[in-house]
């Protein structure tokens, strides 16, 4: 099997798990991940979100919390093959459905990106690699960010030792479940 074929096993294997937990053990796992984000990002006053879909952890009241807290949010959106980042100041009234069907912010492109990327992903693997849906916005936007401090954001059941990568694949430097933090160095581009 190729890397290809082995990424595509992968991305139907744990969307099917992520999408088989019930709601209520999605609610818990998901709050005990708030906890371990906002504990290690306390004192941080600017983040990129994500909307949560398919059965993503829900960072959604978190970041509630921030804007009530006065700090700045942003969120991604999807322009051609890019990701754009847009700041939110009313995640009720800042965000609309975009070409996925995923609710994105609506106006103007935000001239920085904040400091803190939190970055949702369909499987990742101890070195910070992560598998998506597929279209590599990630990717492109992360080799992109080089000073931005990057968390990938998931479930126990979705970090392996190891993951296939290729070229341009670029991992985050950290990764936070409901169990707690597993960090590395600093992130970069490999060429496997």
């Amino acid at each position: 099997m190729n890397g290809v074929e082995g990424k595509t096993l992968l991305r139907q294997t744990f969307l099917a798990k992520r999408e088989d937990l019930s709601p209520l053990l999605r609610d818990e796992l998901s709050s005990r991940v708030r906890e371990w984000l906002r504990d290690f990002l306390w004192g941080k006053e600017a983040f990129l979100g994500y909307w949560p879909i398919r059965g993503e952890v829900d960072i959604l009241p978190l970041m509630e919390e921030w804007q009530k807290e006065g700090k700045r949010l942003f969120l991604p959106r999807v322009k051609g093959k890019e990701i754009e980042v847009v700041e939110v100041r009313d995640l009720s009234r800042d965000v609309a459905r975009g070409r996925f069907g995923i609710p994105e912010p609506v106006g103007e492109r935000a001239v920085e990106v904040p400091d803190v990327i939190l970055v949702p992903g369909v499987v990742f693997d101890e070195m910070g690699f992560r598998i998506g849906y597929g279209g590599g916005f990630y990717d492109r936007f992360l080799s992109q960010q080089p000073a931005a401090e990057t968390v990938g954001v998931a479930y126990r059941f979705q970090i392996l030792p190891t993951l296939p990568h290729h070229d341009g694949d670029v991992a985050v430097e950290s990764l936070v479940c409901e169990e707690g933090w597993i960090k590395r160095g600093k992130r970069r581009a490999t060429s496997c």
